[in-house]
């Protein structure tokens, strides 16, 4: 009997696109010390689903020394920013920099080991990145152990001093405090944007996204092909004249923060009820009793992370466990590859959007073409989700889904 077996389930609500990319350089920590735990390489039991709960409450910044439990992804990028030195004889004002490096989180909350994905251009700047991600100290206990990836954005300006010193463009898809439109969000928005753009003939659904600049104004505004475009040019012309939002800010910093919407003009959905789009439960039986466990199961972390703004992902009424279920009843294994008693594993990561659609497909590992192609099928027919939220805004989520095929009798 053919059997596959999905392994587990990572998500986040930050978003980055990794880089394939030769490594350029790599460093690794020398051992630790035989008192110092060391890393387990135990591998992931089989059927476990794990997903780290984000947090959206805003903290203080950190002391320099990060005694308050480590480096997260943001800290760390600031202490670069904040001491790397940038020399005039080898950098300008307005240099764009950017980094890829991924690193190896050991269970001490340690790095053990980093290597470059894709270089700043600059190699000294690469070893010093590499140098600081390997002696930095303890990272959050809040970050699981495990393959990790950085992503750092630059641009070079000058301080009071007439010093250059790097000042962070990353565009991120969710921050400690998300922006602010007339002390609401999406639903703020979308009454304003209704009246500024005047009635309709028929009724017409918008999604479209754009980045919260540092100072509250608005850029790089995207519409979904599919809405007309004498209506999507008649609303930028209406954003001409947007008032300034209140920006995303990590860590009282300032940040630049995409977030989107889908609202329908010609109808009223702007009560916190509808902010996101409902789906339909499961028919199927099965998948009906699995998400009704699920919900129970996760009622008290779901009422957690709606007292921070935060709703996860819903697929058929039902989250991850309910969407597993629905994988492995979906992949069918590769007749070619069963009838040689061939095995294989296949990680793809997806990202499921604002419109609630499984998009961005992408193999991150494979054993074999004929388990991707199994595996991608089945992706591409996935019902619709409810998307998640945060703060007022909707907002895409990735996942990544390594799926175990396997055969038994």
């Amino acid at each position: 009997m053919s059997r596959i077996l999905l392994l587990f389930l990572t998500s986040g609500l930050l978003l980055a696109a990794e880089s394939a990319s030769p490594a350029a350089s790599r460093l690794q920590r020398m051992p630790a010390p035989a008192s110092t735990p060391e890393a387990s390489d135990a591998g992931t039991p089989a059927a476990k689903v794990s997903s780290s709960a984000p947090t959206s409450t805003p903290a203080p910044a950190p002391a320099p020394d990060y005694s308050d439990g480590g480096y997260d992804f943001y800290t760390f990028d600031r202490a670069l920013r904040r001491t790397i030195h940038f020399p005039d004889d080898r950098f300008r004002e307005g240099d764009s920099l950017a980094l890829r490096a991924t690193f190896q989180l050991g269970d001490d909350h340690r790095v053990t080991a980093a290597s470059i994905r894709e270089s700043s251009g600059d190699r000294t700047l690469d070893d010093e990145v590499l140098k600081r991600l390997v002696e930095s100290s303890t990272w959050s206990t809040a970050i699981s152990s495990g393959s990790k990836y950085l992503q750092l954005c630059w641009r070079l300006v000058r301080d009071d001093s007439g010093q250059l010193r790097a000042e962070d463009r990353k565009i991120y898809g969710r921050t400690d405090s998300m922006p602010r439109f007339e002390d609401g969000g999406a639903l703020a928005l979308r009454r304003w944007l209704r009246q500024a753009v005047g009635p309709v003939s028929k009724p017409t659904t918008l999604a479209w996204s754009f980045v919260v600049e540092k100072d509250g104004s608005i850029s790089d505004v995207r519409f979904d092909p599919q809405t007309p475009g004498e209506f999507t040019a008649r609303v930028a012309e209406t954003l001409q004249s947007l008032p300034h939002l209140v920006p995303g800010r990590n860590y009282g910093d300032a940040v630049r923060v995409r977030v989107g919407d889908v609202m329908t003009f010609g109808e009223t959905d702007d009560t916190p009820d509808q902010l996101r789009p409902a789906v339909a439960e499961a028919s199927d039986p099965q998948l009906q009793k699995i998400a009704a466990e699920e919900r129970s199961r996760s009622e008290e972390k779901a009422s957690s992370l709606a007292a921070e703004g935060v709703e996860m992902p819903e697929f058929c009424g039902g989250g991850l466990r309910t969407f597993r279920t629905w994988v492995i009843r979906s992949v069918r294994y590769p007749r070619g590859m069963s009838q040689i008693g061939q095995t294989g594993r296949v990680t793809v990561s997806f990202v499921v959007d604002r419109r609630g659609e499984v998009t961005d497909l992408q193999i991150r590992d494979s054993t074999h073409k004929l388990f991707e192609r199994a595996v991608l099928r089945a992706m591409e027919h996935s019902p619709r989700w409810s998307p998640a939220t945060c703060q007022g805004w909707l907002v895409e989520t990735r996942y990544t889904l390594p799926v175990h095929f396997s055969l038994s009798h």
